[in-house]
């Protein structure tokens, strides 16, 4: 067996970009917004045991990660056939009582996890201070569970391209997150496995001859592809440099919030359908103070009171659903089933 191994292999549960794990709190405009299941990462995975090439942990990032809409099976999946420790990073855009308690099963699973705290997440999850004690919290419930979280406030590394060699004096600490691809290509860094999404990013680093190393095809010696510095894309990227620049929101790139509220609505769905009545209207009482204009949330949180029994708050919750948007389909549905097959129910309660 090779003497070398990877510290972390890095994989990618979704591309979801409203919020970029570790080096963006905002939308990425060129991201593919899909989800990947971990069997399609099984067979390259299998290929690096078949070829002896050792991993020591697997990282799931994205995207991120708890966008996934099954993330716990995603990282059980993986724990289970491959034994080793599994790392999560996010931003946290999920930390409450309810978020830590839904994935529950999902932190059990997980031995670290890395969190990015933006401001812009951490005024949505109640201030900084909140922040800190959800956090506190996650250490207090899950002491087996390592929190390594890292403040953006200030600034972050400069990452750009140019079309101009540059001479590369300085080794980047991307060349060591190796990406496993669900394609079977592995990539030398992040930014290198997904440039060719942004068509903005020159030739000259999209073009590298070292970035990607195919498990379907390379027969090559894979540890001189993976000690290769620098490599030809480097040449034409800044990141190396490590300078930092002032961490901002970029103008005309809001987050994608409808990732947010689909997230909290699957939570919603998969706690109402265990019969938890009580865990879903905490979500989804929480995911409308995050979110209060959203119509959909007060739609799930009427059907909650509906199935509850509850017929005259759950005509109240409807209506407020299509006071703030009439045509929000799943108000309209829920209100006619309402209104169909409870109204004998809602006159006898006085409704």
């Amino acid at each position: 067996m090779s003497v070398w191994s990877f510290k972390w292999l890095e994989i990618h549960a979704v591309d979801h970009c409203n919020n970029n794990c570790m080096g963006c709190n905002n939308s990425s405009p060129v991201a593919s917004h899909r989800e990947y299941s971990a069997e399609e990462y099984l067979p390259w995975l299998d290929e690096l045991c078949r070829r002896k090439i050792p991993f020591e942990e697997l990282s799931v990032m994205g995207g991120e990660p708890f966008l996934h809409s099954d993330l716990a099976h995603f990282v059980q999946t993986l724990k289970m056939r491959y034994r080793k420790r599994m790392m999560l990073s996010s931003n946290g855009f999920w930390l409450s009582d309810a978020g830590i308690r839904y994935h529950h099963d999902l932190l059990m699973l997980t031995d670290v996890l890395f969190i990015s705290r933006y401001p812009n997440i951490a005024k949505e999850v109640g201030g900084n201070d909140a922040f800190e004690y959800w956090v506190n919290e996650l250490r207090r419930r899950h002491p087996h569970l390592h929190v390594d979280v890292r403040a953006m406030e200030h600034s972050w590394r400069e990452l750009s391209y140019t079309s101009e060699p540059l001479i590369v004096n300085k080794h980047c600490f991307n060349a060591e997150c190796t990406n496993l691809l669900a394609d079977g290509r592995m990539a030398r860094c992040g930014p290198g496995a997904y440039a060719h999404l942004d068509h903005s990013i020159c030739p000259e680093f999209t073009g590298s001859n070292d970035m990607f190393y195919d498990l379907k095809t390379d027969n090559s010696d894979f540890w001189m592809w993976r000690k290769r510095w620098p490599l030809d894309a480097c040449k034409h990227c800044t990141h190396f440099k490590a300078t930092t620049v002032r961490w901002k929101v970029l103008p005309g790139a809001p987050r994608h919030r409808e990732y947010e509220v689909e997230y909290h609505r699957r939570m919603i769905a998969n706690a109402a359908s265990q019969g938890r009545f009580e865990q879903a209207t905490e979500i989804a009482t929480d995911a409308l103070r995050r979110f209060p204009d959203e119509a959909s949330l007060f739609s799930d949180l009427g059907l909650l009171r509906l199935l509850d029994g509850d017929y005259v708050e759950a005509k109240g919750w409807l209506l407020k659903a299509l006071h703030l948007d009439g045509a929000c389909r799943e108000a309209l549905q829920n209100y006619a089933l309402l209104i169909t097959k409870y109204r004998p129910d809602i006159q006898s309660n006085g409704g």
